[in-house]
């Protein structure tokens, strides 16, 4: 008997709103409810819904293949966040909580319950007594707790998962099985940030470096494993027979085939033509040329492939150019407003898309009569306007007919995967008439998502998906968009960055600080997100430690004949080898180094028995003080010279310092002084404080 194969073109019912947790109870633990048999076999759910998309009479085994698209630089969704690898994560781990496939509503997960406080800041979870890793470990609050310190790492590349994760404080583990976690202030997505909190496995990944963590993931929580990965050629992922969640009635009649294969071609058309020919056994089409010019074929015909259309209840997703900001020539409102009259989008949507598409005018259009916002017009092609707003931001045509202004060209590079280029040649053919020189760079990709992470690009056309909570700060709040210091830059060096303080931050009474932020936010001079400060580190030793003894703060040092120890001596021995591999100048290098670190280190030693307390004379503490600062300042420098890290921030005095500066011939403390009330004396004295600090 012939295979039936099927293929679908995805469109969109919309459903407008969503749903909220009508509970409102106090921040009570919820009651573990018993769900394992005597044998300690988990007890087969008998009430709750059956999840109204699945079917419980569906066999299960046999394999499914489909379309991967093109292989992601990392399925590392967290890290690398693109379609295809959040599908693939969403089979391995799972949140606590998670929406209803059809109406908009809480469904748990590996959460049993929940409560909600009255003043919907306080979300207390109950996590499922049967819930496993697959290695058999008991899915513990710790985990979730694990995966919010994972996400709000600084240095871990998951700054696009950390904005929602700004609302929330670090969560709190009642026991075992219960975890709390605290909003900071009121917002309408609270719940769904808490509940969306995943479980990361923190007796596997504690000690590993999350960023390296792309394709092997031995240990997961959800029904399926990954069963082999072959790059650029195909994903196969396993069922688990053990899956615990196997138990829940919400998952009875799904996660049927034993194995789903993905096939990763890059080419659309490709892929339909292996479709043609059985490679797959679905191929779901997202490009109407292709639906509409390519699926009328013989196999189709004799019912051998179904062509059907498939319509959700998703709100629509959109596309269209991503503008590199950061490049000059974009900063400039007028330059980007002439790139949009010059997209011909109803040429494009007429002859590519057969009017399949409509011309967007909002993120979310479904919210709106017709997918139109009436309060904001919709841009139509007008190369004229065009012309006009680049001539008023100083682009004139040249002799040879192109743009320049203060001698450079304007070029313009366009990124992209695809090898279907039809939408951008008749962007660049209309581009050049108005005298703009464009290019397309066609890469990989996995390059392409590497030029897109490090801000290498002009414009790139891209999909973004549509959540069903509308809510588009992931994708466009400012705090992600600059975080590539210590995210890309510090990548390639041991520490992707330090932050140091002179003297230990102090607390600021209650009352200072309101709404959303805490005392925290006057304890730093550096942040990882807007809502997300980062702690500084006051002690020199420690600092010392982390920058020249990682890993070996704990070794025991050989001393010398005075009874010190020194880091020094545990690269000794290399030292001497690497000696004999050098020329003279790079021997004195070498040396100078080495003596420079050693004479940091005895710098260390001294400013230990110096702790900056009130018990020291005030001429005594500001040349401690003084000495401190020397320290740190010394400390970064040394670290950038040794390439340990490129990223440094430094708080030369805490918030609401006593100290003085004795040095620069000043008794009083800056925080005093500060309090000026416009009186010339202390405002001279801030000045000379200030120059100290510059």
């Amino acid at each position: 008997m012939k295979k039936v194969s099927i293929f679908f073109l995805c469109m969109t019912v919309i459903i407008a709103g969503c749903g909220q947790n009508k509970s409102s109870q106090k921040p009570a633990v919820p009651k573990a409810i018993p769900q394992t048999l005597a044998t300690g076999a988990p007890i087969p759910e008998v009430n709750g819904e059956i999840d109204p998309i699945a079917n419980p009479s569906a066999p299960k085994g046999g394999t499914f293949t489909t379309w991967g698209s093109g292989f992601p630089k990392s399925l590392n969704v967290w890290l690398d966040n693109n379609s295809f690898s959040q599908e693939v994560m969403g089979y391995l781990f799972e949140s606590l909580v998670s929406l209803h496939s059809t109406k908009n509503e809480p469904v748990g997960i590996l959460a049993q319950s929940w409560t909600i406080s009255d003043n919907k800041k306080t979300f207390t979870f109950r996590i499922n007594p049967n819930a496993r890793w697959s290695d058999g470990k008991p899915v513990k609050a710790e985990d979730v707790q694990f995966y919010y310190d994972v996400i709000m790492n600084p240095h871990n590349m998951t700054s696009l998962y950390s904005v929602d994760l700004q609302r929330i404080f670090r969560p709190e583990i009642i026991d075992e099985k219960t975890i709390r976690v605290r909003a900071r202030g009121t917002h309408w997505s609270n719940f769904w940030v808490a509940s969306g909190l995943n479980a990361f496995p923190k007796h596997i990944w504690n000690s590993v470096d999350f960023n390296k963590q792309n394709f092997d993931f031995p240990v997961v929580s959800g029904p399926y494993r990954i069963k082999e990965v072959e790059k650029n050629r195909y994903l196969v992922l396993e069922r688990r027979g053990d899956w615990w969640g196997a138990t829940k009635k919400y998952n009875q009649g799904k996660y049927n085939f034993e194995f789903v294969k993905y096939k990763f071609m890059e080419d659309q058309n490709k892929t339909l033509e292996a479709f043609k020919k059985g490679d797959f056994d679905a191929y779901a089409i997202y490009t109407s040329s292709l639906w509409m010019k390519q699926t009328d074929f013989e196999a189709v015909h004799k019912g051998w492939v179904v062509k059907q259309k498939v319509y959700n209840m998703e709100p629509k997703a959109y596309q269209g150019f991503a503008i590199n900001m950061r490049r000059e020539k974009f900063q400039d409102v007028r330059v980007r407003r002439a790139l949009c009259f010059l997209i011909n989008r109803e040429l494009m949507n007429e002859k590519l898309m057969f009017n399949q598409y409509f011309l967007l005018n909002s993120y979310f259009p479904d919210l709106y009569p017709n997918n139109i916002n009436p309060n904001t017009p919709v841009t139509h092609f007008n190369p004229d306007s065009a012309r006009a707003l680049l001539k008023a931001a100083g682009w004139e045509v040249g002799s040879d007919g192109f743009l320049a202004k203060n001698g450079r060209s304007f070029n313009l590079s366009f990124l992209t995967y695809n090898v279907d280029f039809r939408h951008l040649n008749i962007y660049v053919e209309d581009l050049k008439k108005v005298g703009i020189k464009p290019t397309i760079e066609q890469l990989s990709q996995s390059t392409v998502t590497k030029r897109m992470d490090n801000h290498d690009f002009d414009l790139y056309w891209v999909n973004w998906s549509a959540s069903r909570l509308r809510d588009p700060e992931a994708e466009w709040h400012s705090s992600t968009a600059d975080q590539i210091a210590s995210q890309h830059i510090g990548q390639d060096t041991p520490l992707p960055s330090i932050e140091l303080a002179t003297e230990e931050p102090k607390r600021i009474g209650a009352g200072i600080w309101e709404g959303e932020y805490d005392d925290g936010y006057g304890m730093t001079t550096s942040f990882s997100s807007s809502s997300a400060p980062l702690s500084m580190e006051f002690s020199p030793r420690k600092v010392f430690d982390k920058l020249f003894a990682r890993g070996e703060a704990t070794v025991p040092r050989p001393k010398d004949a005075r009874g010190r120890t020194s880091v020094l001596d545990l690269v000794a021995a290399d030292a001497a080898d690497l000696r004999k591999k050098l020329g003279p100048a790079d021997r004195a290098r070498l040396r100078a180094y080495l003596d420079t670190v050693r004479e940091i280190e005895r710098r260390v030693e001294k400013a230990e028995a110096q702790t900056l307390s009130s018990g020291e004379s005030q001429p005594d503490m500001a040349n401690a003080f003084a000495e401190r600062q020397n320290l740190m300042f010394d400390m970064i420098a040394l670290a950038f010279q040794a390439d340990i890290t490129r990223v440094a921030s430094f708080m030369m005095a805490a918030e609401a310092s006593q100290m003085t500066y004795d040095p620069v011939g000043v008794s009083e403390s800056f925080h005093l002084l500060s309090h000026h009330q416009n009186d010339p004396e202390k405002i001279e004295k801030l000045v000379r404080i200030q120059t100290h600090h510059t």
